[in-house]
């Protein structure tokens, strides 16, 4: 969904700024100001003092090597982690050492 979202995006701003050949976008907020009343998304603007202090809040997050392999991860509320190779084949415990 986030893809197809972004994609759309994507296309309404090479839209306006297409149909718009007169204007010129001097901010990425003018260009998301004259997008907006095309589509129903919600966009937002973050200044880099907002991402700055969520980046604060996020624990420091380790690498597990071989995920890349899989199709599908679940993590439990219990901390059991759970894996698929394939959509069509059942979940499979693994163990995880921190």
């Amino acid at each position: 969904m986030v893809d197809g979202i972004g994609a759309t995006i994507k296309r309404l701003f090479d839209n306006v700024i297409r149909l718009s050949s007169d204007e010129s976008f001097k901010a990425a907020e003018d260009l998301m100001n004259k997008t907006q009343p095309s589509t129903n998304i919600r966009l937002y603007m973050y200044q880099k003092e907002d991402i700055d202090s969520v980046q604060g809040l996020i624990p420091l997050l380790i690498t597990i090597k071989g995920t890349s392999k899989f199709h599908e991860i679940t993590a439990k509320p219990n901390g059991e982690v759970f894996i698929k190779n394939r959509s069509d084949e059942s979940e499979a415990l693994i163990k995880i050492n921190f």
